[in-house]
Formats: C-alpha cells, sequence, structure tokens
C-alpha cells in the first residue's frame, strides 16, 4: 500500500488499524544550496521559489515522475545543477 496505490483490507474482528504514508511530493524553496546537495523524491518534486544553486554549490534532482523547476529557482555562475528522472525511486 502506498499513497498513489490502493489496498484492500479484510477484518473479520475489530480491530484498530494504523497506516502511515509518505507524501511522493517533495518542495524544495526558500534557502540557498552551497555544498553538495541531492534532492529525491518518490513522486514529484517542485524546486523553488526562492531556490538558488551559489558557488560552489552543486544540486542534484531526481524524481521517480517529474522534476519542476519554478518560477525563482536559480543557479549562480559556479553552482552546478543535474536532474533526473528514476521511476526505481516510485513507491512500492
Amino acid at each position: 500500500c502506498g499513497p498513489l496505490r490502493s489496498c484492500t483490507l479484510t477484518m473479520t474482528q475489530a480491530r484498530l488499524v494504523t497506516a502511515t504514508f509518505t507524501s511522493c511530493t517533495v518542495v524544495a524553496s526558500d534557502r540557498g544550496i552551497n555544498g553538495i546537495e541531492l534532492i529525491t523524491s518518490c513522486g514529484s518534486l517542485f524546486l523553488g521559489p526562492s531556490l538558488t544553486v551559489v558557488a560552489p554549490g552543486d544540486l542534484t534532482a531526481r524524481a521517480a515522475n517529474v522534476v519542476i523547476l519554478r518560477n525563482g529557482f536559480s543557479i549562480e555562475s559556479g553552482g552546478g545543477f543535474a536532474a533526473g528522472i528514476d521511476p526505481a525511486l516510485g513507491p512500492l
């Protein structure tokens, strides 16, 4: 079971059931990156607003479905950035 998948639960007696789901939407915003950083998401990854990679920072962004660069995402001279899609990051 996961937030993007359905589940079926059959019970023969009254029981208390608790489920915890991890959000597969990640938002990185309102900060500067000046070191080496990896940001991943099991679904969608949104970068910005107000997210800046400053020298000598190096940001790698990976998501199972989509990486979206929002207005206000920037890379200053000397900063590094790479993004990619990796379906293996998706929820089980």
